[in-house]
Parts: structure tokens; C-alpha cells; sequence
């Protein structure tokens, strides 16, 4: 059990003064829960050009060994480079989260908690298993541009038919959703506990990137990575950002209590900052 550290930060930008929810309470959550597969037909979306043999991957029932909503729908999104991401989507509308995980929890199946958890809230998700992680099979030009792996997912949102895209990523993930910013050109971002900098990703670069509604949430567990991308707060174009502190919990744990199991007030408030900033 924790609370609340800081309260929310007023900004002043271009004229206006935003002033930042406070904090909500009690952060914590494993790695999680997996999902069933039916995958569509391979999505192609551009890319560079050469080609690979892609093996197949297996559902994600098998692959994240536990039990998965009936709804989920495993999907390889492919370039012409060969790289094929394993994605997997549930939920139903025309707003869709692309979740963006962490290094641990086996890809994509980390997060499949928090997935069917949006899915409830009206929301479409996005998993995808980032190169070299999970199942995807990646060519090196699209391994070494995280940013690329995700347009090719939202670009495949956008193709079929979605008219709202927010980007949600814990640790690894939460650093890579500021670097995709303009890449992908999201309605709205979240970062859990993303480090200052991580593999091609540095907060004091990214900031610049960041002119849609932002939501960060850190915990004093990883207090030199608050700091950091606290201090770049200023340098962000977006004149909506909400930053929220905690006592503990990385990553997926500010989303559900390890110990009970229960999702915290971060994840409706997330919920809704996906849908409509609230």
C-alpha cells in the first residue's frame, strides 16, 4: 500500500495556466494475463524492402500460458522487409490503445491485464510483442527503429477505421511511447515509469517530440528517472500534462496491487486520460 507523494505540478503554457490532478493512490501489478487467438490475415504495411521466412507464431493462450478473453484476436502486422509483429487486439470502437510493455512478462502477455481491464471501458487494444521480444520476427533496419514497430501498428489501427490512437507503455515501453510521439502522431501518450533513457530513447531528445496530452506516472522507487523527465516538463509543447507520484510500484504495478490483484485509481484514471483526458 502507498500514497500519494507529490501533489500535481501547475504549468503555465502559452498563456494558460494548467493546473495538474492530484495523485491518486496504491500502485502495483505483476506481469499478466494472456489471451486466445484467431488471426486474420497478415496486415502489410509499409517498410523497407527485402524478404524473410516469418515462422509462425503460436496463439497467445499457448505462449502466455493462462487464460484469455474469448474476444482476443492475434494478428501478424508485416512489412516488406519481412519484419512481421505479432500483435494481438480486444475490445471493440474507434479508439484504440496500443500498449507498449515492459522487458520482463514475455512481450505482449504483460500486459494482457491491463488489456482486457480497457476493453471493459470501451476501449480497443493494440498488444504487440516489440522486436526481440514475444514472437515477432524482426529484419535489422526495423530492430534498431522502435519507432517504426509502432507506426506500423497504428497505422494499422488507422486502417481499420480508428479515429482516436493513444500510445500506453510501461518502463522499456513508457521511454519508446515518447519516442514514437512523432512518429505516430498519437491523440494522447502515457509513460509508467519510462526511463530518462533507454536504448535510442532519452527524455532530454523526446521532450521536444511531445505536443499531444501527456500523462507520466513515476514512483520514488525510480526517483533519478522522475527527476530527469520532470525536468523536462517545460520543454514539452503540449499544453495538457499531468505528472503523478507515488511511494512505490514500476511499470505495470501502478496499475494493480500485487498483493490483492486489484486495479489501483491509476488505471481508470489512465483509462479515461485514453479516451478523452480526464
Amino acid at each position: 500500500m502507498f500514497t500519494c507523494r507529490d501533489q500535481a505540478v501547475g504549468l503555465v503554457v502559452v498563456g494558460m495556466m494548467l493546473v495538474l490532478s492530484s495523485c491518486d493512490t496504491n500502485p502495483a501489478a505483476e506481469d499478466a494475463a494472456p489471451s486466445t487467438s484467431a488471426s486474420p490475415p497478415p496486415t502489410s504495411v509499409s517498410s523497407p524492402a527485402t524478404s524473410a521466412v516469418v515462422p509462425a507464431p503460436v496463439s497467445v493462450q499457448q505462449f502466455c500460458g493462462d487464460k484469455v478473453p474469448a474476444s482476443l484476436k492475434q494478428r501478424q502486422v508485416v512489412a516488406p522487409d519481412g519484419t512481421s509483429l505479432n500483435t494481438a487486439w480486444v475490445g471493440s470502437g474507434s479508439t484504440v490503445a496500443v500498449l507498449l510493455h515492459q522487458t520482463d512478462g514475455n512481450g505482449l502477455c504483460g500486459f494482457l491485464f491491463y488489456a482486457e481491464f480497457l476493453a471493459r471501458h470501451g476501449v480497443r487494444v493494440a498488444l504487440v510483442d516489440l522486436c526481440n521480444y514475444g514472437q515477432s520476427s524482426c529484419g535489422n533496419r526495423l530492430t534498431d527503429d522502435p519507432a517504426a514497430q509502432v507506426k506500423l501498428v497504428t497505422d494499422a489501427a488507422r486502417a481499420d477505421g480508428s479515429r482516436r490512437i493513444a500510445l500506453v507503455g510501461a518502463s522499456m515501453g513508457g521511454s519508446l511511447v515518447l519516442t514514437a510521439a512523432h512518429a505516430t502522431n498519437p491523440d494522447a501518450i502515457v509513460d509508467l515509469s519510462g526511463p530518462a533513457q533507454f536504448g535510442s530513447s532519452d527524455i532530454k531528445t523526446d521532450a521536444r517530440r511531445v505536443s499531444m496530452p501527456a500523462l507520466f506516472a513515476f514512483s520514488d522507487e525510480d526517483r533519478a528517472d522522475l527527476t530527469a523527465v520532470r525536468q523536462q516538463l517545460e520543454n514539452m509543447p503540449t499544453e495538457q500534462k499531468l505528472f503523478l507520484t507515488y511511494d512505490s510500484g514500476h511499470g505495470y504495478e501502478l496499475l494493480r496491487n500485487v498483493g490483492s490483484g486489484d486495479f489501483t485509481p491509476l488505471a481508470t484514471k489512465v483509462a479515461n486520460w485514453v479516451k478523452h483526458q480526464s
